[in-house]
């Protein structure tokens, strides 16, 4: 074969190569561009886009004026873009003393080694990294500025308290990506939560972001604004005037309560030792709401119930004479005794002056079944209801396990427990004519439009007190105040019912101690038309240790400025008058709501309870 032909069949072969090839690749677009063109096009599009989560902004909670008492308000994170971090070494040098971060960890989150990986051969396991979530607007400028490949910020929220510790345990708080920890954040979260949103973002073959925002696009649904029964106002009165006591009598904790007797609304509440729900710190113990979660024994506060149960059952009247025994009272091997040597008292008496033989001889006179009805009736042994996550039933005993100490016990407040709500609850029957009422912290939810999608409605329990009993029970702590065991509540221009209360505590081994003491005083005013009842409790007070000398004073205190503050008209400056004379750094009352993103729609379901 000549070189010619030789040649000739080499292209011969070259084309017919070129033609099997060309129709190969006829085929391959074929089957790509039309036979799978719609697979092929879904393959690109989960290569080049995902998904980005947009957080929806979490409802206000707000104070019963529209004060704002917790807020979410749009922050910026920094995160980083692994691939394109040329240098992380540099890079953490470089936004380390920035953001407060401690240089050598931030360098190994930005190599992309997940957590467990440290110490060990740099890797690449890692796409994406959050540096610092929710930054201050100072610290995302100087990020910024430095200009750094492969870091970016994301769009987020950071919930704020705009007065501190204020209410601090009655909200809690909230922690990363802003999950509720407790309190009325976790209580009303199914009205405060959003809908988060998504959007596609679309990037090229190196990852790099070219298209922020692509269709379809679901837009973040805020979360319903929450009104409380709270009254900042009146929150600020309870705690200052609480830390007055605390900084006078130095407690191991203190605590106390406001609240509505007619309606049940809670309108202020304090613990001590605080925190500030802003920075989330502080020990397990100062965090705790003790007002709903810790019982203990009410001591002589549990008098005024039985003496009532007495007058309803038509044992006794007011005027009834009870045989004191000159302070010492000997029982079944028992012996009780009076801190003053009485001798016959009128039941009236018995609770003005605070005997603890009186109580425990009306006790018997009621005997044990119609002790536990009265400790029923009144809700001891049972939660209230508020809604607050870790309340408490407080101790009640079986009455399979009472014994013949029991019934004379109860009524000095022995043997029972109950939490400050259970009994400021309590109270609330004498002071609103009869009635045991539902305590509540919520009294409406309004959606982003400003439509009320639930509302709190006032609720009786039941009638505990007839409204002759109820008079004469009002009659009977106002001599408390006026001429009883709790004197130094008495105030010139306010007239206060209640009562002192002043329980040993119990040591380890089931002793009442003589060296430690709960301190309480409950009372409500006006009498002639209570406004609001108050409850103040010390534990362990140093020096002083009786509820008249120590609690009463705040206490009244309390009511004092309460009531003048709920007697000025709305359209008057009533923060200022209720606050007047308060320290300079006292906590400041705001009331700004900012929120963004669209309206959501009104949330389906049920209101508060």
């Amino acid at each position: 074969m000549d070189h010619v032909s030789m040649c000739r069949r080499r292209a011969d072969w070259a084309f017919a190569l070129l033609g099997v090839v060309g129709l190969a690749l006829a085929a391959r677009l074929y089957s790509c561009q039309i036979s799978r063109h719609a697979e092929a096009r879904e393959t690109a599009a989960r290569q080049c886009t995902e998904k980005e989560v947009l957080p929806a902004q979490t409802g206000a909670l707000l104070d019963r004026c529209g004060r704002a008492i917790a807020i979410s308000v749009p922050v910026e994170s920094v995160c980083a873009e692994i691939p394109f971090v040329e240098d992380p070494d540099s890079t953490a040098h470089l936004l380390a003393p920035v953001l407060g971060l401690e240089v050598e960890p931030l360098r190994i989150d930005l190599t992309g080694r997940a957590p467990d990986d440290r110490g060990g051969v740099p890797g690449r396991s890692r796409k994406f990294v959050w540096i610092k979530r929710r930054v201050t607007a100072e610290e995302a400028h100087a990020v910024r500025l430095l200009r750094l490949p492969g870091i970016s910020f994301r769009d987020e929220f950071r919930r704020v308290y705009p007065n501190g510790s204020l209410a601090a345990h009655f909200l809690q708080g909230r922690g990363q990506d802003e999950q509720s920890s407790g309190g009325l954040e976790r209580a009303c979260d199914r009205w405060l939560r959003g809908t988060d949103g998504m959007r596609l973002v679309e990037r090229d073959a190196l990852g790099r972001t070219i298209v922020r925002e692509l269709d379809p696009r679901v837009k973040p649904l805020p979360g319903s604004d929450v009104t409380l029964t709270l009254d900042l106002v009146i929150q600020q009165i309870v705690e200052e005037e609480l830390d007055a006591a605390c900084a006078e009598f130095k407690p191991s904790c203190a605590m106390a309560i406001v609240i509505d007797p007619h309606t049940g609304e809670i309108l202020a509440g304090a613990v001590r030792p605080t925190f500030d729900p802003n920075t989330g710190n502080g020990p397990a113990e100062a965090r705790r709401n003790r007002l709903v979660t810790d019982p203990y024994e009410p001591g002589s506060t549990m008098k005024p119930f039985i003496a009532s149960w007495i007058f309803q059952n038509g044992l006794g009247s007011p005027a009834t004479r009870i045989n004191c025994m000159n302070g010492v009272f000997r029982y079944r091997g028992r012996t009780l005794h009076d801190h003053h040597p009485y001798g016959m008292l009128s039941i009236e008496e018995v609770i003005s002056k605070s005997s603890n033989i009186g109580a425990a001889q009306l006790g018997l006179r009621l005997e044990a079944a119609r002790l536990q009805d009265c400790l029923a009736a009144f809700g001891f042994g049972a939660p209230t209801g508020s809604g607050l996550p870790g309340e408490g039933r407080g101790k009640v005993t079986s009455p399979a396990r009472w014994s013949y100490y029991t019934t004379t016990s109860v009524p000095m407040g022995h043997e029972i427990n109950a939490t400050v709500l259970q009994l400021a609850r309590a109270y609330c029957v004498f002071a609103n004519g009869g009635d045991l009422i539902w305590p509540h912290l919520v009294a409406r939810v309004t959606d982003p439009e400003g439509r009320t999608t639930a509302r709190t409605t006032p609720t009786v329990l039941r009638r505990v007190l007839r409204p002759e009993t109820v008079r004469q029970m009002v009659a009977i702590m106002s001599k408390v105040v006026s001429e009883g065991t709790g004197t130094k509540a008495r105030l010139t221009d306010l007239a206060l019912a209640g009562k002192t209360g002043t329980a040993q505590k119990i040591d380890a081994n089931g002793q009442y101690r003589h060296d430690a003491h709960v301190s309480s005083f409950i009372a409500f005013a006006p009498v002639e038309d209570p406004r609001a009842l108050a409850l103040v409790l010390l534990d362990s007070p140093q020096g002083e240790y009786y509820g008249g000398t120590v609690a009463a004073p705040a206490c009244s205190r309390i009511l004092d400025r309460t009531v003048n503050y709920l007697a000025i008209p709305p359209g008057m400056n009533r923060m200022s008058e209720a606050t007047h004379g308060a320290p300079r750094d006292a906590h400041p009352v705001r009331a700004e709501v900012t929120r963004s993103g669209p309206p959501r729609s009104p949330r389906a379901g049920s209101g508060p309870r």
